[in-house]
């Protein structure tokens, strides 16, 4: 197998088995393969959970489980959201409500 790496992406390689934390390119390389591995896993399993989140929503919708809003009672939609928005600042972070 050959593979072509940029300038810096070398440059890293070498950096790293220079640094004596790998002994060799290999080492470097299959620790990066592991490395992304785990996070296409835990990439597909947040994709996973917002696909089944939607179909929740979708459901929802198909069974008229929602509300319409207007130029008339949008407005109170938003104020309630910053409402909660505001109280949940306030809770993680008192020093910031009022910025």
């Amino acid at each position: 197998m050959e593979i072509v790496l940029s300038r810096d992406l070398e440059e890293l390689l070498a950096s790293e088995v220079e640094s004596g934390r790998y002994l060799n390119a290999g080492e470097v390389v299959r620790d990066a393969l592991r490395l992304f591995k785990r996070w296409s896993e835990a990439r597909e399993r947040e994709l996973d959970t917002v696909r089944r989140e939607l179909q929740v929503g979708i459901d929802e919708l198909e069974r008229g489980e929602y509300t319409e809003y207007d130029e008339e009672t949008l407005p109170q939609l938003l104020e309630k959201i910053k409402a909660r928005g505001l109280e949940r600042l306030a809770t993680e972070r008192p020093d910031a409500v009022g910025d």
